[in-house]
């Protein structure tokens, strides 16, 4: 442990550059930790604290608010021991004494969310960003200045889409690379993102992943709380899409009962929230250590070592190519549409020669 704590003394000596007071950001870290499926160790708390927090620290004034259950006292003593001298760390209670029980479509997060905004910062910062504590980060979430930009903007990653060559082109691809998805990382264009180079018509659906999320501070209420709040059974009749990319619509049919991201996704929409593609180079802590990479549809003999999976499925760290430009069904919708403004080509159409024409052929 004094190795680690080691580590998090000099990222608290790179944190210690000049903040701006003009900007204000608050980073909510919310979910349960076990020695499980949510492992919330070393590796964890210390690249948030380099990836993620030092960034932040360096444009902005951060406050850090740790909503969580079952966070031991080094992953807190970690984060608070990088945050020493340039952000607040507070603790806020969401769970309270009962136990993390059964949660059939996993949505308890998302009111865990709401009461750590509600309990936590509240309504005030420029921007918010929404964290996970069983993550762990291969690289900063962003370099030099604040990149994010937009009133009502939630950046995040894609967790799956299915589309047709319009709505892809139109929307050149979102510029895509493998870092864009939380999934599927190993072969996009098989894996996650499924493009029907037949036909030109259709929309874009999608699923939005809910691990990792950076919020405009206006957008803040409908992220945190309508997104619960609501009734969603009057959604049902809506015409839910994306606010700014109208051919964009959840991928998920059910509004209530269905994944956790289409929960998420119908919520972003609904609330008229700018979604936009977010590159992170992460993985949730288990699969880093080799678990849970069954994810990875790559064939393995059974008695490949778990490491070996892992690296090559890109769950240890980052493949090679995981920052070049997906072309996903390239090739097959050049055919069909305007790979630049998804607008339809003309179809030619077969020569109808009349009987009198001399150039007939014979």
């Amino acid at each position: 442990m004094a190795r680690g704590r080691g580590c998090l003394v000099l990222a608290a000596s790179l944190l210690a550059g000049c903040a701006s007071a003009s900007l204000r950001i608050a980073a909510l870290v919310t979910g349960h930790c076990d020695d499980d499926a949510h492992v919330c160790d070393e590796r964890a708390w210390s690249s948030v604290a380099a990836h993620v927090f030092a960034p932040m620290a360096s444009v902005a004034a951060l406050d850090v608010f740790l909503c969580t259950s079952g966070t031991d006292a080094a992953w807190r003593a970690g984060v608070a021991a990088a945050l020493a001298h340039n952000a607040t760390l507070r603790r806020v209670d969401v769970y309270g004494a009962e136990p993390v029980g059964r949660d059939k479509y996993q949505q308890s997060q998302f009111y865990h969310r709401r009461d750590c905004y509600a309990r936590g910062p509240g309504p005030g910062a420029d921007w918010y960003a929404q964290l996970r504590p069983d993550f762990v980060y291969f690289a900063p979430l962003f370099r030099g200045g604040w990149p994010f930009d937009g009133d009502r903007a939630v950046y995040g990653r894609i967790f799956t889409a299915a589309t047709t060559c319009g709505p892809w082109a139109a929307l050149g691809g979102w510029r895509l690379t493998a870092a864009h998805l939380s999934t599927g990382w190993w072969d996009p264009c098989r894996a996650t993102i499924n493009v029907n180079a037949r036909t030109p018509f259709g929309v874009l659906r999608v699923s939005v992943d809910d691990q990792v999320a950076v919020v405009a501070g206006a957008a803040a209420p409908s992220y945190f709380v309508a997104m619960v709040d609501e009734d969603r059974k009057a959604w049902f009749s809506s015409d839910v899409r994306h606010p700014v990319h109208r051919q964009v619509v959840p991928l998920d049919k059910s509004v209530a009962k269905g994944t956790p991201e289409g929960f998420y996704t119908w919520g972003l929409f609904r609330g008229k929230l700018d979604w936009r593609p977010l590159a992170v180079e992460g993985r949730l802590s288990r699969m880093v250590a080799g678990r849970a990479c069954q994810t990875c549809s790559l064939s393995f003999p059974p008695e490949t070592d778990a490491g070996l999976r892992s690296r090559a499925c890109g769950c240890s760290m980052p493949r090679a190519d995981a920052a070049a430009p997906l072309a996903c069904a390239r090739d097959g919708c050049a055919a069909v549409v305007n790979l630049t403004t998804g607008e339809r080509l003309a179809k030619r159409r077969p020569r109808v020669w009349s009987r009198n024409d001399r150039n007939r052929p014979p």
